[in-house]
């Protein structure tokens, strides 16, 4: 009887343990993964999204949360890839928030890679959709920056100029449109633009 209810004792003890051990969820993984992002640590969160993955191979946010661990660590044409895991084709809110987030991922990876052609391309798939418009501001400061790097000064300053026609504008850009100003030659615009900058934020 003793015997008999020992084994059953450790069967209970085997049950919870496994439980423990395997119960941990996708979004576990996921939250678990983008606080390890928070702090820059970007191994552990790719370890974190890929246990996600697993758990879960039908979420688009985890393959695009592990291009964004790629990027951090300098893995870019492996960040495209998980990207291109992560797209789908359907037409509803949810997949168009995500593939806006997907095209913007991709369109960093093609500038830090200097295939600057292929992130416009992709800037521009991201901002041709609606949705997610926190992360339009971004977007169109990726698109000047890659403008810069193809030589468009033009292009980008009118980038510059048109954000700082916002009401509160990011001070930063500024200074930005002052170094596309003096690349232009145009020395006494860039000097302006500087002053203003330091007017706004004399620190």
């Amino acid at each position: 009887m003793v015997i008999k209810k020992l084994y059953r004792m450790t069967a209970i003890i085997m049950v919870i343990f496994l439980t423990a051990c395997n119960g941990t969820s996708a979004n576990s993984y996921y939250k678990s993964g983008n606080s390890f992002m928070e702090k820059n640590q970007y191994e552990e969160a790719l370890g974190a999204y890929e246990e996600a993955i697993k758990k879960n191979s039908e979420r688009a946010e985890f393959y695009i949360a592990a291009g964004f661990a790629k990027i951090g660590l300098e893995k870019y044409e492996e960040a495209v890839n998980y990207f291109d895991k992560g797209y789908s084709p359907k037409d509803n809110q949810i997949v168009r928030e995500n593939n806006k987030a997907l095209f913007r991922g991709k369109g960093i990876a093609y500038l830090k890679l200097g295939k600057y052609s292929e992130a416009l391309l992709q800037f521009a798939s991201a901002s041709a959709i609606k949705e997610m418009t926190v992360l339009d501001e971004d977007i169109k400061k990726y698109i000047a920056l890659t403008e810069v790097k193809l030589g468009d000064y033009g292009s980008a300053a009118s980038i510059y100029e048109e954000m700082l026609k916002a009401k509160k504008p990011d001070v930063s850009l500024y200074s930005k449109l002052a170094e596309v100003y003096f690349a232009m030659g145009k020395a006494v615009e860039a000097a302006e633009k500087y002053d203003l900058a330091i007017e706004k934020e004399p620190d």
